[in-house]
């Protein structure tokens, strides 16, 4: 899923690779959902989901539900959304049946600023602008507690 994500991650504005200074580690493993960020060690953890592209890929992943999935059953309450370029939805997967890169980049830009958001809250540009650049990330996220 590695080679995946860097495939992605070519797709993307400069603008958004220039926000993950606030990281020390982007994690993709098959047994993370939720996907999140942390500041204990400056990472974003990411659930490999959005990611598979072939079966083979698509069978490395941990099917169990997200934990969160029944959290708003009990207020009834659903949040609708929807991902679309120029009047047309931007599907997880094509009418071919097999995705590639572009179908999967949308979702992904959109997990990975939520995720950067996060970092960047917690490890400010200005801050990275100001940290001694001897010291790794996670020295410098580590005084931020």
């Amino acid at each position: 899923m590695g080679e995946r994500f860097r495939q992605v991650l070519q797709t993307m504005p400069r603008e958004i690779l220039l926000l993950t200074r606030a990281l020390s580690a982007i994690v993709i493993s098959h047994d993370i959902r939720p996907s999140f960020y942390t500041g204990q060690t400056a990472a974003i953890y990411l659930d490999p989901a959005g990611l598979w592209l072939t079966p083979e890929e698509q069978a490395t992943v941990d099917t169990a539900p997200d934990y969160r999935a029944g959290f708003g059953n009990a207020l009834a309450f659903r949040m609708p959304w929807r991902y679309v370029r120029d009047n047309e939805y931007v599907t997880r997967t094509p009418s071919s049946g097999t995705p590639t890169v572009e179908d999967i980049r949308f979702r992904m830009a959109a997990l990975l600023v939520h995720e950067l958001a996060h970092a960047n809250d917690f490890f400010s540009p200005a801050r990275v602008a100001a940290a001694n650049p001897a010291r790794s990330v996670l020295d410098v996220a580590r005084t931020l507690e």
